[in-house]
């Protein structure tokens, strides 16, 4: 909860279901007025103004929006204004998307190690902290500002005009602990009467409590769901399971690679299309499905520059803490033809980075990653991190640990575990700098035993 304080928190986690429901629901409409402002709607007029704009429009625009993020970075952020010195820039050096070339790189470890100078003296107001695990697990903090999220919540408000499917009855089914592992009876859910959503539990999804799901799918009258692959996909499996289904609008994809399964069995269950939809933390890039099926970048928030599909990204939006040339993770592949629905975004292949790897428990529950890393979250002297499931029933966590490392985070974090994946698997933390590496060189957050499938 971004916008409580942490007493409100800690009264929501310990108190029953209808508490819960009922703060569930004030948090709705706190959540509402802090995100669907003026500058929400804004954004949202920016990406219709644009969506069939021409290439000339367009990078009028992008370098309007680049001198003035330039300009903000060169005279208040410590960070920028060292560097740019120290490689002979001056306030009014970067006019043009050619020049972008004249900045160096921004690494996430350059982020990590220059955090507190890379947010400007003058900040634009502060929204919330992301934090993400990334794929090795090592934590990075962003600040995110209220300009990032008014456009983030804009692109998904797009996303649901696009498919007819906005402001109606929703499903969640994500990474958020709802409700604790030790909850066994239904509901299995909360419900945000001011939003129409309907917050599924993730981790009580079971072939034995599918059937409840679905009636409450059924009875709210849900026309689409929004969440992680691996989480919906298992819904839809579990389904099928026992030979049931349900019609809707769409399905909202995003966090992590849709695999066939997950497709086929979304497809088959919910009678409708798989709709992709990419970000990430950072608030930096975001990708949008058309009613084509096509993937499209949306070139309004940010700079992409690519290099050997690597993206490269300069933010348009953040005053707060202004990513510029940052190198994401992911690798795009963009494709070379004019989309049929009319917009002139680019045309990009779906992520394939990010593995969307889980965990399996004894139950057969499946725990996907970004799902994992809310359990370490917020929780001091972790450096990297990575899971290896050896048994259904057992798991190593590696933890690189750093100076602030000590009993107390380390029974955070198993805590936290435990309460992910309903006390269904023993965790084994082994504190080293001894990670497992694959023959490309990289190094995966989760690492499952072949023979656990």
């Amino acid at each position: 909860m971004r916008y409580t304080p942490d007493f409100f928190v800690a009264i929501y986690n310990n108190s029953p279901l209808i508490i819960k429901n009922i703060f569930g629901n004030i948090y709705g409409i706190i959540k509402y007025f802090k995100e669907y402002n003026s500058k929400y709607r804004y954004y949202l007029k920016i990406i219709k103004k644009y969506e069939y704009c021409d290439k000339d429009s367009l990078r009028e625009y992008q370098e309007h929006k680049l001198r003035k993020i330039y300009k903000h970075s060169f005279s208040t952020v410590p960070y920028y204004n060292n560097l740019y010195k120290k490689y002979g820039l001056d306030e009014n050096s970067i006019r043009t998307l050619d020049d972008l070339v004249k900045i160096p790189l921004l690494s996430k470890e350059d982020v990590r190690k220059n955090y507190n100078s890379l947010i400007s003296l003058r900040p634009s107001r502060l929204q919330f902290v992301g934090q993400t695990s990334g794929t090795t697990g090592k934590p990075l903090m962003i600040d995110i500002d209220v300009n990032s999220e008014a456009f983030n919540n804009a692109v998904i408000t797009y996303q649901n005009l696009t498919f007819g499917c906005n402001d109606k009855w929703y499903a969640t089914l994500a990474g958020y602990r709802i409700l604790p592992s030790s909850h066994h009876k239904p509901p299995f859910w909360l419900i945000n009467y001011f939003r129409k959503q309907i917050h599924l539990s993730t981790i009580h999804l079971s072939k034995d409590t599918i059937k409840y799901y679905v009636d409450i799918v059924r009875r709210k009258n849900v026309k689409y769901i929004r969440g992680y692959p691996s989480a919906i996909g298992k819904m839809a499996s579990l389904m099928l399971e026992i030979n049931e289904s349900y019609p809707l609008d769409a399905v909202f994809v995003s966090s992590e690679v849709t695999l066939p399964w997950m497709k086929d069995a979304i497809k088959k269950a919910f009678k409708c299309e798989v709709i992709d939809f990419y970000g990430q933390v950072e608030r930096l890039m975001w990708g949008i499905t058309c009613t084509n099926g096509n993937l499209h970048l949306l070139p309004l928030s940010s700079i992409i520059e690519i290099y050997d599909n690597k993206p490269v990204v300069t933010t348009l939006i953040n005053y707060r803490m202004p990513l510029i040339r940052y190198e994401l993770d992911d690798e795009i592949y963009f494709i070379d033809k004019k989309c049929g629905c009319g917009k002139t975004w680019p045309l990009i292949q779906p992520i394939v980075t990010r593995r969307g790897d889980y965990l399996l428990t004894p139950s057969g529950k499946v725990i996907s990653s970004p799902i994992l890393t809310i359990a370490f979250w917020g929780i001091e002297g972790i450096g990297e991190v990575q899971i290896h499931q050896i048994e259904y029933n057992k798991v190593i966590i590696r933890i690189s640990p750093t100076e602030n490392f000590n009993e107390s985070s380390l029974n955070k974090i198993i805590h936290n575990l435990k309460e992910t994946t309903c006390n269904e698997i023993i965790f084994d933390v082994i504190l080293t700098s001894d990670f497992m590496i694959e023959p490309s060189g990289k190094r995966k957050f989760i690492v499952r035993d072949e023979r656990i499938n």
